[in-house]
């Protein structure tokens, strides 16, 4: 088990774009089915 910021450390090299653009639409996903049940969340950084 381990958070973005240590998988990201541990990886020689960079993430590639398919890449980074996967992670970013199921976290887009989530947020829309978050919103679409009543949740917010007030606290997302970049």
């Amino acid at each position: 088990e381990c958070n973005l910021y240590q998988f990201m450390q541990d990886r020689a090299k960079l993430f590639s774009e398919t890449e980074v653009r996967t992670w970013c639409f199921q976290v887009f996903q989530a947020l829309a089915y978050m919103h679409q049940h009543g949740y917010f969340h007030r606290d997302l950084k970049p």
